[in-house]
């Protein structure tokens, strides 16, 4: 799991912060440039992923990835929601959202 740690943003930065999740919301093509190399088109997967990332920054949200599986066990599914055994197999049996 890899976690952003929390620090005060500058008014810059949100400011920074701001731009980005405006454009990121606004546009279907999103490019990375660094330095004097070619800038390469971002997927919209990781557009999405970025833009979900700044907006919870900006609401002064922590932000944690996980690197699974593309299937979970259910064990491993109970642990990332960080619910027991039982309180899983009632929410599935009433299809509750466990988050």
């Amino acid at each position: 799991m890899s976690t952003v740690p929390h620090t005060e943003m500058s008014a810059e930065a949100s400011d920074a912060y701001e731009a980005l999740s405006t454009k990121l919301a606004s546009t279907h093509s999103v490019s990375l440039a660094a330095g004097d190399g070619p800038s390469i088109e971002l997927p919209e997967e990781i557009r999405s992923l970025l833009g979900q990332v700044t907006d919870a920054h900006l609401r002064d949200e922590q932000v944690s990835l996980h690197r699974t599986s593309k299937f979970l066990t259910t064990t491993e599914a109970d642990a990332q929601l960080d619910v027991s055994r039982p309180t899983r197999k009632d929410l599935v049996e009433t299809s509750a959202d466990p988050r």
